[in-house]
C-alpha cells in the first residue's frame, strides 16, 4: 500500500464543526460514495441535498449595451461570430452574497452547456491564462458557455481577492446552516439548475483554471450532474512534498481535508469522467517539476501517478467512471494551454 492508500488518507476530520465520513480505499461502494457526498453536501449547506430549486436570476443583453460590448471584449470574442446570445446570470446567497456570470449561447440548436470557471483573477483577459481561446473554441464546437468567476469584491483588484474569501468565512452568518464554501458553489449550481431545469440542456460539463479548477473539482464532488471535469492547476493531495501545492493563506483550499475523496466523488459512477490537469512548468502553482527551497527542482511525476492509480482502482471496483491525470509537458504558465484545449478537452467533449 502505497502513501496515497485511502485507507490512511480518508479518515473522519472535523471542519466547520460538522464531520465528513470519508471512504476508506478498501471499502469503496455506491452506497459508501453516496454516503461520502452526503456528508458534504452537509458540510456546505448543512441539509440533506443539493438546493435543486436556486436559479439565477436572468438578464437578456442587447448588443447596444455597453455591459455586452464589455463582456464580449472580455472573453475574447468579435461581435456575435459564435454565439447568438449573452444572458447576465445575477446569483445571490447568505449575507448580502452577490456574483454574476455570463451564458453565451451558442448557435443553432445547442444542447450542451460548458462551464468555465476563472480562478484568482478579476477578469477572463489577464494575459496568458489560455480561457479566451477556450471559450471561442467550445463555441465553435457549437456547445453553449457559461463563464463563471469566483467571489470577487467591488472594485476587484487580484491582490484583493484572497483576503476577501478569508473574510466570506470569517463573516458568514452564523445562522446560516452549512459553511461559507456554499459561497463559492452558488454560481456553478444555480446555473446547472438553470441549464438543466429551465433551458433544457442535455448535459453540462465544467472546465475550471487555478481557483476555478478548485471549484470544478469541489463542485463535480458535489453534483453528479457534472458528467465530464477538467481542473487544471488547481488542487493535490496534500501529502504530495515540496511548496507547489496548497496556499496556507487561501481559506478555500486549506478547508477541504482530502482531495483524494473529491477526486473520487468526482469521477466515480458510470458516464463521469475528470481529467486533472497540472502543467508541468506551471508559473505560478500546482508545478510537476517542483522547484524546493534550498534543495533545486523536485520531480513530482512518481506522487501524482500513485494518486492517479489509486482513484483509478476506486472507478473500477465500482464498475464505471474514470479520473486520469494529464501533464502538460510543455507549458510553462499558468494556463489552460491550446494543446489541452484541443486535444485533451475537445476530445473529451466529443466522447460518448
Amino acid at each position: 500500500m502505497n502513501r496515497f492508500s485511502l485507507a490512511v488518507l480518508w479518515i473522519s476530520v472535523a471542519l466547520c464543526g460538522r464531520m465528513w465520513s470519508q471512504v476508506p480505499d478498501s471499502t469503496v461502494t455506491v452506497a459508501s460514495i453516496a454516503s461520502a457526498r452526503s456528508s458534504l453536501i452537509d458540510m456546505v449547506w448543512g441539509e440533506p441535498g443539493i438546493p435543486m430549486q436556486s436559479l439565477p436570476s436572468v438578464t437578456v443583453l442587447a448588443p447596444a449595451q455597453a455591459e455586452w460590448t464589455e463582456v464580449v471584449k472580455e472573453m475574447g470574442l468579435t461581435n456575435n461570430q459564435a454565439f447568438e446570445q449573452v444572458e447576465k446570470l445575477s446569483f445571490e446567497g447568505p449575507g448580502g452574497f452577490r456574483n454574476v456570470g455570463y451564458l453565451f449561447v451558442a448557435k443553432g440548436s445547442p444542447n450542451r452547456l460548458v462551464i468555465v470557471h476563472q480562478g484568482h483573477s478579476c477578469r477572463f483577459d489577464d494575459p496568458g491564462l489560455g480561457l479566451q481561446g477556450l471559450i471561442k473554441t467550445l463555441l465553435m464546437k457549437g456547445y453553449s458557455v457559461a463563464t463563471l468567476y469566483m467571489p470577487r469584491p467591488d472594485h476587484c483588484t487580484n491582490p484583493d481577492i484572497i483576503p476577501f474569501h478569508n473574510k466570506l468565512f470569517a463573516t458568514f452568518p452564523k445562522s446560516q446552516p452549512g459553511s461559507a464554501l456554499q459561497l463559492f458553489v452558488a454560481p456553478a449550481v444555480q446555473t446547472v439548475n438553470y441549464a438543466l431545469n429551465q433551458l433544457k440542456y442535455a448535459r453540462v460539463d465544467m472546465i475550471g483554471l487555478s481557483g476555478g479548477a478548485w471549484t470544478t473539482t469541489l463542485y463535480a464532488a458535489l453534483d453528479p450532474r457534472i458528467r465530464l471535469s477538467v481542473p487544471t492547476a488547481g488542487t493535490r493531495p496534500r501529502s504530495i512534498p515540496g511548496d507547489c501545492g496548497l496556499n496556507p493563506d487561501d481559506k478555500e483550499q486549506a478547508s477541504i481535508p482530502s482531495y483524494l475523496n473529491l477526486y473520487a466523488l468526482g469521477s466515480t459512477t458510470a458516464g463521469r469522467r475528470q481529467i486533472q490537469v497540472l502543467n508541468k512548468f506551471d508559473s505560478c502553482c500546482f508545478q510537476v517539476a517542483c522547484p524546493v527551497r534550498g534543495k533545486g527542482t523536485m520531480n513530482l511525476e512518481r506522487e501524482i501517478r500513485e494518486y492517479e492509480k489509486v482513484t483509478q482502482a476506486a472507478d473500477q471496483r465500482l464498475g464505471g467512471g474514470s479520473f486520469r491525470v494529464y501533464v502538460d509537458a510543455n507549458s510553462h504558465a499558468h494556463q489552460i494551454s491550446s494543446t489541452v484545449t484541443n486535444q485533451v478537452i475537445v476530445p473529451a467533449l466529443s466522447a460518448p
